[in-house]
């Protein structure tokens, strides 16, 4: 484990995260510095950064939670570790699709619902 890995392991555990997330946020941190050979994390800046987020979107085809957390763990190491906090404003958090609910017709929302033929009185009393 490099020095700058140990660092971010030894800042995860001192904020008490849990060891999946310290496991997760290394791994994430791994693979970014495999992408960037002959270069040390701490060295990469903005432009790079955006590089790599477009990769794992488009190269790698990661879905928007994966990205989400590659993100957070960079995030994490820049700001936390590093103290570069200007660099949070390059790593945006991936926008997630909102799926709109599906609108049932009357005939089939009355189809799943129970049909009910109690009056108001008998229920009340």
């Amino acid at each position: 484990m490099t020095k700058l890995l140990q660092r971010m392991h030894e800042e995860l555990v001192r904020r008490n995260y849990a060891a999946t997330t310290i496991r997760t946020y290394l791994h994430a941190l791994t693979l970014c510095h495999r992408q960037h050979p002959g270069r040390r994390l701490d060295q990469l800046g903005p432009r790079e950064l955006r590089r790599y987020q477009a990769y794992l979107f488009e190269e790698r085809k990661l879905a928007i939670g994966t990205v989400g957390l590659h993100v957070a763990a960079l995030r994490f190491f820049f700001v936390r570790v590093l103290k570069r906090r200007a660099l949070k404003e390059e790593l945006p958090t991936p926008k997630r699709h909102r799926r709109l609910p599906t609108v049932l017709s009357p005939r089939r929302s009355a189809g799943s619902l129970p049909a009910r033929r109690t009056s108001i009185t008998a229920r009340c009393c």
